[in-house]
């Protein structure tokens, strides 16, 4: 169990249209659900009183849910970092969302008259929150760990299969120079393909890493992946992450795991994720 909560997972990065969607379709789920069961003695409600209120614990749920997605992830975005992100964190995460709805229900429930604010009231509403959350967060996290670890994993055996000795040749060999252009034309730098390896963004520069005559050097230009990306993708570099370009050509071995690809680069010395926004561009390139 240790080991599995250690595992790389996806730690989705989403903008306010997707915490507004996300927000009102869970708020919408719990009002819909005690609407039609009405648990925990809803249907106590007087009937004149019982749609405002119970929709209220809806109205509570969309509101813990972007202070946590707009709020928390916001002030602590180090922490909501998808490269060190894992199965353990994800579960804490939808753990911590939960007793923040649990709490803001129990509080709703004070204020509307249904609950007494004693210490026992609510350990008993946190309690029973947990007990019956717990496992579907664990059950749900486990399954999409399982599903994406199987779904990359097998994509990129395929993916590596189709890196051909006539693609590791052609990096080694090909003679053609590229000019990757600085945004004010200062430091424009010419480089051989053969010996570009990986690009990376830095502020507001681009760390170009490639082979010197002494080993593996690193150059800033000013520019961004997305501009070089345009002028250079039709021979082979290509955006794999939102911050790397690749030298598709210096591939050696693809493996994967529930977050994306990772892609080896100079006998696995070199290792440059792909996220799951660019795994179909890295696949269209590597079937070519």
């Amino acid at each position: 169990m240790l080991a599995f909560l250690k595992q790389p997972y996806p730690c989705e990065t989403t903008n306010w249209k997707s915490i507004i969607r996300l927000a009102f379709l869970i708020g919408l789920f719990v009002a819909s659900f005690l609407l039609i069961f009405q648990p925990f003695g809803l249907q106590q409600i007087p009937t004149a009183y019982k749609f405002p209120l119970i929709t209220g614990y809806g109205i509570v749920t969309f509101m813990c849910m972007l202070f946590f997605n707009g709020g928390v992830k916001w002030l602590f975005s180090s922490y909501f970092d998808e490269s060190t992100w894992t199965t353990g964190k994800e579960i804490v995460q939808n753990l911590s969302i939960l007793g923040l709805i649990s709490f803001g229900n129990f509080i709703y429930t004070v204020c509307i008259g249904g609950v007494t604010l004693t210490l026992h009231s609510f350990s008993l509403s946190i309690a029973f929150t947990f007990a019956v959350g717990v496992f579907p967060v664990f059950f749900l996290v486990i399954y999409r760990y399982n599903k994406l670890h199987d779904k990359y994993t097998t994509a990129a055996a395929v993916m590596e299969s189709n890196i051909s000795q006539s693609n590791l040749e052609f990096a080694k060999n090909d003679p053609s120079t590229i000019i990757l252009q600085s945004q004010y034309g200062q430091d424009d730098m010419e480089i051989k393909l053969s010996q570009l390896y990986y690009m990376q963004s830095a502020d507001n520069y681009v760390e170009v890493v490639f082979q010197g005559e002494e080993g593996i050097k690193k150059q800033l230009i000013r520019n961004t992946l997305s501009e070089i990306a345009a002028q250079w993708s039709h021979v082979g570099i290509i955006q794999c992450h939102r911050s790397y370009l690749v030298n598709i050509h210096q591939v050696k071995r693809i493996t994967g795991n529930a977050q994306g690809y990772k892609l080896f680069l100079d006998e696995g010395k070199m290792i440059v994720p792909v996220s799951r926004k660019f795994g179909s561009k890295v696949k269209e390139f590597l079937s070519e």
